[in-house]
């Protein structure tokens, strides 16, 4: 019987692969690993490293460098760069659905050289664990290499960023905020600009007027984008005066003010709760005139605080109370 001297596996080309890869990899924001088990005979080991990340709403894209290798008196093995396509059907659903396209080389069963080939999968997953932004994902596959001849269903373990993340981490919603009519926003801003040089607490009401507009956004402290307590200390930095970042905070700054429009000022921080009479989830500058400047889904917008109006009624029910720092 003639002994074939088993070949060099092809790990050392996977590793040039990985070389190749590594700039993407560095640059990539979510990284994974997996290791996976064909059900053929003798079984194949896949192993995959994953670059992913990109994508719109429930779809995603992951890049990935392959290996794989038959076990027994097999001389099969396989390596590759591909990219699956990740489908999740409900934002906050577990199981997602994959499919995916690779191009590589290999041996096949019967030893020879190296042959240029393709491999193509589709199967499901679900996500067993999450920790924070990192989940431990299990996958389904029936997949195909071709140049090899290997073929089969696959079971595959993957620790990495979940899929779910952009939605597990994403910022929590603004409250959904009614808006005052925008006729009268133009009236405020030009009422408060000829304040502003006469009182500082009117300066920093100025401030805010300035930054009319800009986005929304969860965090966000500068013009690039304001959250509510954002804005507010935004506004008073502008004038050397430091408040605290979170708006539960800004709710103890200064002195109290009776919750009564007719004892506000300009400049007075109001409070708001998601809804009566719970805790402060919501701050906005009192511009005058029964009228605040606050940030919130829209973008940096002036609202009115009226028990008798429509609109202001919401802001007046959920009114928590009033902060003067100056």
């Amino acid at each position: 019987m003639n002994v074939i001297a088993r070949p060099r596996s092809g790990r050392g080309d996977l590793a040039a692969l990985l070389l190749l890869l590594s700039p993407a990899a560095l640059h990539a924001q979510q990284v994974s690993v997996s290791a996976g088990r064909w059900f053929v005979s003798s079984h194949v080991s896949e192993y995959r490293l994953g670059i992913g990340g990109m994508g719109m709403g429930p779809v995603r894209l992951r890049y990935s460098a392959q290996f794989l290798e038959q076990s027994g008196e097999s001389q099969a093995h396989w390596y590759g760069a591909g990219a699956d396509l990740i489908l999740r059907p409900l934002a906050t659903a577990q199981p997602y659905l994959i499919a995916g396209a690779a191009v590589g080389a290999g041996r096949g069963r019967l030893g020879g050289g190296e042959e240029p080939g393709i491999g193509w999968w589709g199967g499901v997953g679900a996500e067993l664990l999450t920790l924070g932004p990192v989940g431990l994902q299990t996958e389904v596959q029936y997949t195909r290499r071709t140049g090899v001849g290997l073929s089969g269903v696959m079971f595959a373990i993957k620790l990495g960023s979940r899929y779910g993340s952009a939605v597990a981490t994403a910022a929590p919603p603004p409250l959904v905020l009614p808006r005052a009519n925008p006729e009268d926003e133009e009236a405020i801003r030009l009422a408060t600009a000829a304040r502003a040089s006469r009182a500082p607490a009117a300066e920093i009401v100025g401030t805010a007027l300035t930054v009319m507009g800009t986005p929304y956004r969860w965090g966000g402290t500068g013009t690039d984008g304001f959250d509510c307590s954002g804005l507010i200390q935004y506004a008073y930095a502008q004038h050397g005066i430091t408040l605290a970042r979170r708006s539960a905070d800004q709710a103890q700054a200064g002195s109290e003010v009776p919750r009564e429009i007719a004892t506000l000022l300009p400049g007075d921080i109001l409070t708001f709760s998601s809804e009566p009479g719970g805790s402060v989830q919501h701050v906005g500058l009192y511009v005058g005139e029964g009228r605040f400047i606050h940030s919130a889904r829209g973008g940096v917008q002036i609202s009115e605080l009226s028990a008798a109006d429509p609109v202001g009624k919401w802001w007046y029910d959920r009114w928590a109370g009033a902060r003067r720092v100056l």
